[in-house]
């Protein structure tokens, strides 16, 4: 029984890291989506980074699940023995928890800035189009400046 409990500590341990890997990972993402000229490249790799994170992260959840479910019964029969064991299982689901409220604000952040992003490179491209547009309409309107209509000529030779 100490084994699957120190089993399920070390999970929530693990799981702590992870959620801190992902953090850094999106503080990393705000700050290539904040910049001037953004590296697409550079955050589609965060983002495989943090995909490789979280699918580990649901397999920790899962075995998690399992060790839990396998000796729930036993554990609320002898809770007195092993509640030091559950306090610090408590203790590391309170830290997870907070750790991924704190993560889901700040992936709720970076993807506003994200948004945001969007818009203004849509913007930038509109702008051009519409530059080019006022070029296009410019040029042709200098090029018919220089033509002289054959009105005044007489068509009759």
């Amino acid at each position: 029984m100490e084994q699957y409990l120190n089993s399920l500590i070390e999970g929530l341990k693990a799981k702590e890291n992870m959620l801190d890997e992902l953090t850094k990972l999106t503080e990393k993402q705000q700050t290539v989506v904040s910049e001037d000229k953004i590296d697409w490249d550079a955050f589609d790799a965060i983002v495989d980074e943090k995909s490789d994170i979280i699918e580990k992260l649901n397999q920790n959840d899962e075995g998690f699940t399992a060790v839990f479910d396998r000796i729930k019964d036993d554990l609320k029969s002898q809770m007195g023995k092993y509640s030091s064991y559950i306090d610090q299982i408590k203790s590391g689901i309170a830290n997870v928890t907070n750790k991924s409220t704190s993560l889901m604000a700040l992936e709720q952040r970076t993807k506003t800035r994200v948004e945001n992003a969007f818009k203004r490179q849509k913007k930038e491209y509109n702008n051009s189009k519409t530059s080019s547009r006022v070029a296009t309409n410019y040029y042709n309107a200098m090029n018919k400046m220089n033509f002289v209509d054959p009105q005044l000529m007489d068509s009759k030779k």
